[in-house]
């Protein structure tokens, strides 16, 4: 093979010149049934330990800030905007949890 060929070119060549492969679904579920088992990692438990003190430290800020409120009986700017932060950071780790079962549930569509 010259060595000047790109995957590209490689990858144009194969769809001019091959015929497109058949739809099958008996072939698709043979080949999934060949598949080994998938393994669930030994490290799963970190995660879920993460998000769990995660959890813990996100429950305990918004109960510092709301009893600081509450002790201060007033609101102040400094309390919005970390009210703010807290929110952006829980939505966006309720974001990151639950993006790869979406995206999963997209492709499945």
């Amino acid at each position: 093979m010259k060595p000047d060929i790109t995957d590209l070119d490689i990858k144009s060549m194969l769809e001019r010149d091959l015929p497109p492969a058949p739809k099958s679904e008996w072939f698709t579920r043979k080949v999934m049934n060949r598949l080994p088992e998938k393994r669930t990692s030994n490290y799963a438990w970190i995660e879920y330990a993460a998000y769990a003190v995660a959890l813990l430290m996100y429950v305990w800020a918004w109960t510092a800030l709301i009893g600081g409120m509450a002790a201060a009986k007033s609101v102040t700017v400094d309390d919005i905007v970390t009210s703010c932060v807290l929110a952006g950071i829980g939505f966006g780790v309720c974001l990151s949890c639950a993006s790869p079962h979406i995206s999963r549930w997209l492709h499945d569509i």
